[in-house]
């Protein structure tokens, strides 16, 4: 529930500023990529990434961690209206 209610804020947060949010995360841990795919992220392709999700991948990477078990996903956004 807590982690949900992060997750909103954050959305909330970002879409004064942006049309989207994008993340990396773990393929095949449950409350990893299949817990942001149940809350509107959605799988990104390499080449949909974009210069800042590659170069967090590229980072990662660096730090030793390997990329056939991450994924970038990205979750669309509503422009938020305050009232």
């Amino acid at each position: 529930m807590h982690r949900t209610l992060l997750l909103d804020a954050v959305c909330d947060a970002a879409a004064v500023l942006a049309p989207a949010v994008t993340l990396t995360t773990f393929r095949d841990v449950p409350w990893n990529a299949p817990w942001y795919a149940r809350r509107g992220f959605a799988v990104l392709p390499p080449e949909r990434w974009g210069p800042e999700p590659a170069a967090l991948v590229e980072h990662e990477r660096a730090l030793g961690i390997g990329q056939a078990p991450r994924v970038v996903m990205r979750k669309d956004l509503s422009p938020r209206e305050d009232h």
